[in-house]
């Protein structure tokens, strides 16, 4: 990923508090072991979305995606 260097890696519960993440896809990333921001991105880039973590359903996953389109897109990740 390029200028992964210049992301802060925010936990889990960083997110929740500046993207307001609800509980359900909180509990569904760190059930995944999603806890981190790299984690999340790096999911979503090998399986494009969160679909297959449990308890995810299409708000979690929309949630999810938002979060990650919108760090792909502020620092130029690939």
């Amino acid at each position: 990923m390029a200028n992964m260097n210049s992301l802060k890696n925010f936990n889990i519960y960083e997110l929740q508090q500046m993207h307001n993440l609800s509980v359900r896809s909180i509990n569904g990333c760190v059930d995944a072991g999603l806890v981190t921001l790299y984690a999340i991105i790096n999911y979503y880039f090998k399986h494009g979305n969160f679909t297959y973590l449990r308890r995810c359903g299409a708000k979690c996953n929309n949630e999810l995606i938002n979060i990650c389109q919108y760090y792909i897109a502020k620092y130029q990740l690939t």
